[in-house]
């Protein structure tokens, strides 16, 4: 952990790809807060690959609380155990005003409510991506 966190910050503000993929890297929690604090107020990025790398709830709360000092527009969060997660995510991205693309296929959602508020009042999201979750109708 200490590794990582010294070579993030050291890193941090040479991020200027618009496009960085590092997925299927399984980096858990400890590895989701330390990019998503690394990338907070980065305004390169536009786009974030992030798949498979069991970001869990914990990761999310990371997620969450870094995504709106970004300027990603494109999100792929797919196969990432998020789950419960959602709801910490929703949140965020519900008045996020970058983010026009979210991709969270493959992550066991089953609980539709926090999706529902995202839809209801971010007006920047055009492509939300639920494939192959759990989700049931109320």
């Amino acid at each position: 952990m200490m590794i990582w966190s010294f070579c993030i910050l050291i890193l941090r503000p040479y991020i200027l790809y618009s496009s960085l993929n590092i997925s299927d890297n399984k980096f858990g929690v400890d590895g989701t807060e330390i990019i998503f604090n690394a990338l907070n107020g980065n305004t390169s990025l536009t786009t974030l690959i992030y798949e498979g790398n069991k970001v869990g709830i914990e990761g999310c709360v990371f997620i969450a609380k870094n995504i709106n000092n970004t300027n990603i527009e494109v999100l792929c969060l797919q196969r990432n155990g998020i789950e419960e997660g959602i709801e910490h995510i929703a949140l965020a991205v519900k008045d996020n005003k970058t983010l026009t693309t979210l991709n969270l296929s493959i992550n066991r959602i089953s609980n539709g409510e926090p999706i529902a508020k995202i839809l209801e009042s971010n007006m920047t999201l055009l492509k939300l991506d639920l494939t192959d979750n759990q989700l049931k109708s109320s």
